[in-house]
């Protein structure tokens, strides 16, 4: 049979193992919350860099540059169509490869 003391010291040990693991729990949740934070904000400074580093090309020829398809050197007219849409193309080849392998992987 157990005593009354044996049970207090059992009581207070679990506790103290309680309160330890909630101490570990915040710890870790907080953590895990700055490098998430972290993460968004490197993204934002990613953002930040493209946009200063590209306003040149856009103060010189404008938003058209996006659809715009030629890329003639000898008359400076420049377009970044092709790229994104072989960009896209790309991913989204990837993606149609990508997601049935891992559905298929993923429910064997």
């Amino acid at each position: 049979m157990s005593t009354p003391s044996s049970d207090a010291d059992r009581s207070s040990q679990m506790l103290a193992v309680v309160k330890r693991q909630r101490l570990q729990d915040l710890v870790f949740h907080r953590l895990t919350q700055l490098f998430s934070l972290l993460v968004l904000l490197a993204l934002a400074g990613i953002i930040v860099s493209l946009f200063i580093n590209a306003w040149p090309t856009f103060a010189k020829f404008g938003a058209r540059f996006i659809w715009y398809v030629e890329w003639d050197i000898i008359n400076e007219e420049f377009g970044a169509a092709i790229a994104i849409v072989g960009t896209l193309a790309s991913a989204g080849i990837a993606m149609l490869v990508a997601v049935p392998l891992a559905l298929v992987l993923r429910c064997s």
